[in-house]
Parts: structure tokens; C-alpha cells; sequence
């Protein structure tokens, strides 16, 4: 299974942005800063496609192949992060995550949205397996910022439910310690932080066969954000693994 999450910085279709997320051959793609018209021409390119937001201009989009079913559940009162029920080849709960700014309520941005969501549902890690993606515009540096919800008892919040960051498990490095950023203000590689993540259960280190960073020399060209990405391997069990197809 392969998953990608980037935010594209709009223009998804008409500036080849899709192009190049499509190439990697995700199953599961998670678009932040996607048009609603933007998503509806990946179904000619054998993807479906669930978008969330309030203008039609700007919103959170999540691509799916056809071997895939994705149900989105009640969502909470922030439209960009979307509970979605996923089957197919692994069955689990897919967050994604596009945390904005609240207009008029400074303490419940960015962060502040993620924790008011997880805090309101937390019938979410009780369906089995969750898998937390997107732009979280948030990293241990700016605690700072938001006394009590910030990025590190999100984090920490997030550990009690079993999950862990792809990025830090892969790399071994600390959350507020990254060496390789997924954010690069005005495009540019002298203002950078780690914005970006996709959280997965503690239970599937041993299936992580790969993790990639997308290069800012490529992808600085499309966005100020670089895309995750990361493949699962199939599940030993039968009735999850038997359609796998291999990644080539």
C-alpha cells in the first residue's frame, strides 16, 4: 500500500502538479490546497477522489485507486480534517489532516483544530487501525505558540494510541530536531521546518519497506511543501493481503 500526502499549493491540475503525484503510483493520495474542480478529472486517470471544504477554490482532496473503498464518516466542525473509512487490501481508519486557521480564534489554529477533533473523537481509534496524514503546519518548534495543545502532546496524545511518525521512526531523529524539512517558505531552502506527517500504527514498523521525502529541488517547483510518501507491505493474513498487488 502507498500513500503520498503533499500540499500542492492550488493549481493541482492545470500547472502538471497531478502529473507528478500520480507518477509515483500511490494508492491512497492526500492533497492539501486542492481545488473541488481539481479533483474531479483524476477520475478520468482511474482514480476516484473525495474533497472537503467550504470554496470550491481551495480544500482537501483524497485520491484512491479502484481497488478501494473509501467511506468518509462524520466529520467534525473543521472541514479539513476528514475521518475517512478505508477497505480494500488493508482495512483501517484514514485522518487526513490539512490544519488551518480558525478565523477569529487564534488558540484553536492550526494546532489547535487537530486537537479540538481528536479530543471530540475519539470513537476514531476505536475502529481498529488509523492511519494521520497531511499538513499539520505544526512541529515541537512553535510549542511555544500554543500553551497545552501544541505539537508535542499531540504527539504524545498520539503515542497512546499507538501511533508513530513515519519521518522519525525512519530517520531515527526526534520530533523538533529534523534535519530535513517539508516546508520551504517563499520556495526558498533558508526558511525551512518539518510541517508534514503521516502517523502510522506502531504495529506496522516491520511493513514499512519504504519512506521518501520528496526532493526540494523537484518539488520546490510545484510547492512550498514537499510530499511524504511511504509503501506498507501486505499483512500475513489472508483476508487483507490476498489482492496485494506489488508496488513496481
Amino acid at each position: 500500500m502507498r500513500i503520498i500526502t503533499w500540499n500542492c499549493q492550488g493549481g493541482f491540475v492545470n500547472k502538471k502538479k497531478a502529473a507528478e503525484v500520480f507518477a509515483t503510483d500511490p494508492d491512497i493520495a492526500i492533497i492539501q490546497e486542492c481545488s473541488e474542480g481539481d479533483a474531479k478529472p483524476i477520475h478520468h486517470k482511474g482514480y476516484s477522489s473525495l474533497w472537503f471544504g467550504d470554496a470550491s477554490t481551495k480544500g482537501l482532496a483524497v485520491f484512491y485507486k479502484s481497488q478501494w473503498k473509501l467511506h468518509p464518516l462524520p466529520q467534525p466542525s473543521h472541514q479539513w480534517i476528514a475521518p475517512i473509512d478505508v477497505r480494500g487490501p488493508e482495512n483501517f481508519t484514514l485522518i487526513a489532516i490539512w490544519a488551518c486557521a480558525v478565523k477569529g480564534n487564534a488558540r484553536e489554529s492550526y494546532i489547535g483544530v487537530i486537537h479540538r477533533a481528536l479530543t471530540a473523537h475519539p470513537e476514531w481509534f476505536d475502529r481498529g487501525p488509523v492511519v494521520m496524514a497531511g499538513d499539520f503546519n505544526s512541529n515541537s518548534q512553535l510549542d511555544r505558540k500554543h500553551s497545552g495543545n501544541n505539537h508535542s502532546s499531540l504527539v504524545a496524545l498520539l503515542e497512546t494510541h499507538q501511533l508513530i511518525s513515519t519521518y522519525h521512526f525512519h530517520h531515527k531523529e526526534e520530533q523538533g530536531r529534523e534535519s530535513r524539512p517539508t516546508f520551504y517558505l517563499y520556495r526558498q531552502s533558508n526558511t525551512t521546518l518539518h510541517l508534514d506527517y503521516i502517523f502510522m500504527p506502531s504495529a506496522w514498523t516491520e511493513r514499512l519497506n519504504y519512506f521518501e521525502l520528496g526532493d526540494f529541488a523537484l518539488w520546490s517547483n510545484h510547492s512550498d511543501h514537499s510530499p511524504l510518501l511511504i509503501d506498507i507491505a501486505p499483512s500475513e493474513s489472508p483476508s487483507i493481503g490476498q489482492n496485494w498487488r506489488d508496488i513496481k
